[in-house]
């Protein structure tokens, strides 16, 4: 396994704000294309549940971290033929219609510890209607499987990810 650290930062360029789930991340690998996805904000809201949201108003950037393990089985032997990662992209869902969400949102807000908040099932329509995936381009990595040691912490695995 190889732990993933991203630091992002998200500028909105539009003039209405955008919310982002700054604690939602999933990564995944395609052996085919040999790409590593990682993917930061909410598509679907886990159990109906509203994910923890920021707010970016027009003209603005926030930054942000997302982690996670990442499973590729690779030859430790070097190889022509090994199917290893050759590129990673980042793909970013952002909610932009923010209207149906702004009172759960500054709930969220003046009660960070509080229970997560459900969703009706028409705020989980206007969920899956007012969010936008952007898939960025791709950047090549050079990923070496030899280099993993077992216990080590992030910082020692992104060496692996170059």
């Amino acid at each position: 396994a190889t732990h993933l650290v991203v630091n992002y930062q998200i500028e909105n360029f539009t003039s209405a704000a955008v919310a982002v789930a700054e604690k939602q991340s999933d990564n995944s690998y395609d052996a085919d294309s040999r790409t590593i996805t990682i993917g930061v904000g909410a598509e679907i809201p886990n159990d109906g549940e509203l994910p923890r949201m920021t707010v970016v108003p027009p003209g603005q950037k926030r930054s942000f971290t997302a982690s996670g393990v990442l499973r590729v089985l690779a030859s430790r032997m070097r190889s022509p033929l090994a199917a290893t990662p050759r590129e990673v992209q980042i793909k970013v869902t952002v909610l932009r219609d923010l209207q149906p969400f702004t009172a759960l949102i500054q709930q969220q807000a003046s009660a960070p510890q509080q229970d997560p908040l459900s969703l009706s099932d028409a705020q989980f329509e206007k969920w899956m209607e007012g969010t936008d995936t952007i898939f960025l381009n791709s950047i090549p990595v050079r990923f070496d499987p030899r280099s993993r040691s077992a216990g080590a912490d992030a910082e020692k695995q992104s060496a692996d990810l170059h």
